[in-house]
């Protein structure tokens, strides 16, 4: 059976090989900052624990006060990554003093003399730093990625039980040997190095999650103009829709075309047709609300879902984007490129937001607008439920 020392050894060195991945992860992304704190968390507080179990060969003052400064140092970094990974301000001054008060109140000698005390204090400060890393985490909320709650989870009960460790070390009498005492200090001193090791490999997994969820963004978007693309777009209206039945509101549907985009590309080029949708989706977004799914669902096609809006307020909007984008001027090479767009609008109760449906009878308003001169908007009855 592992004695105490091993375990925490073992675990020591598992926090280690943890923040190595962090440091690689770091090298390919530096400008992540909350990864080279997370990978000096590892470092520092595996050399920590593997410090307070060499008291036989690095004696006890390096052992006791080095050790525990590079474990609390541990935890005040983990804090400062989860800010930085928040892109947060950090709070480096109280994050510094969790380890610096800890240092001085080892020069005055009947503190470092008595046992109970310092582990008050480190217990204290322990779930200072903990608590700070929890509030981080709440702030922003727990639900955005799993590992998320996960790591708040392990902070808030390591801070618990750094607080009852203090509690404890307050009333009972503590031992010479803490290796060698009752299992609950045992446990405490396992359970110190478990926590940062398991919040080391939460906080990976925090980057990996969030990683994957930023590749999904991209695959939903348009990069030439920043909005969503047609699969990103069918997702967030599908959302849209479904949020607005729900709460018994009206949707509208806006279907947009460039007028005469082709002649633009061969008069002056694709790079001025770019430059065009471009104009054109910036319009959009100084026009509609951030709450309403808008995309590029063709070469110079776009769509808008426009939640509890009925037929009138969506040709309203599109009246407005008609008459907004009209104003616009792209200057390429010197020429003046103008162009204007069409608009077809369709609208529909909660009960009949059948998005197929309703793009469709938009696609039908569009045609319209074409068919009589372009440059204009037609809306067609809204579908009832």
């Amino acid at each position: 059976m592992l004695d105490i020392r091993t375990l925490i050894t073992v675990l020591a060195i598992l926090s280690l090989v943890a923040a190595g991945g962090l440091l690689l992860s770091w090298g390919r992304r530096p400008e992540r900052f909350h990864l080279l704190l997370w990978t000096l968390a590892g470092v520092i507080g595996g050399i920590g624990a593997l410090l307070s179990v060499s008291r036989a060969i690095v004696g006890m003052p390096v052992a006791i006060i080095i050790g525990n400064a590079m474990t609390l140092a541990s935890l005040a970094l983990v804090w400062l990554g989860l800010r930085a990974f928040e892109e947060r301000k950090l709070p480096w001054l109280p994050a510094t003093a969790v380890p610096g008060v800890w240092l001085v109140a080892c020069l005055y000698p009947p503190f470092f003399d008595d046992l109970g005390v310092r582990v008050a204090l480190f217990s204290a400060l322990a779930a200072i730093a903990s608590l700070g890393g929890a509030e981080a985490i709440w702030r922003d909320g727990t639900s955005r990625f799993a590992p998320r709650s996960l790591l708040f989870g392990i902070l808030l009960f390591h801070a618990g039980f750094c607080v009852a460790r203090t509690a404890y070390a307050g009333v009972v009498e503590m031992p010479g040997d803490l290796f060698a005492s009752n299992p609950l200090v045992s446990i405490s001193l396992i359970e110190q190095v478990l926590a940062l090791f398991s919040a080391v490999l939460a906080g990976h997994a925090m980057v990996r999650e969030r990683d994957a969820a930023e590749l999904r963004r991209e695959a939903q978007r348009d990069p030439l103009t920043g909005l969503y693309n047609r699969r990103g777009f069918s997702d967030e209206a599908q959302a849209a829709a479904a949020r607005a039945a729900r709460e018994g509101v009206s949707v509208a549907m806006l279907a947009f075309d460039l007028d005469r985009f082709k002649q633009i590309n061969d008069s002056f080029g694709h790079a001025a047709g770019d430059a065009v949708l471009r104009a054109f989706a910036e319009v959009l977004k100084a026009t509609l609300r951030d709450t309403d799914p808008v995309g590029r669902t063709g070469g110079e096609e776009f769509m808008a879902l426009l939640p509890g809006a009925d037929a009138a307020r969506g040709t309203v909007v599109a009246e407005r984007v008609r008459q907004r984008f009209a104003r616009v001027a792209v200057d390429y090479g010197g020429a003046r490129v103008a162009t204007t767009v069409s608009v077809g609008v369709a609208a529909a109760t909660a009960a009949s937001a059948d998005l197929g449906a309703l793009s469709a009878c938009a696609d039908r308003a569009l045609y319209e607008a074409k068919r009589d001169g372009r440059d204009r908007v037609r809306g067609v009855q809204a579908l009832a439920g």
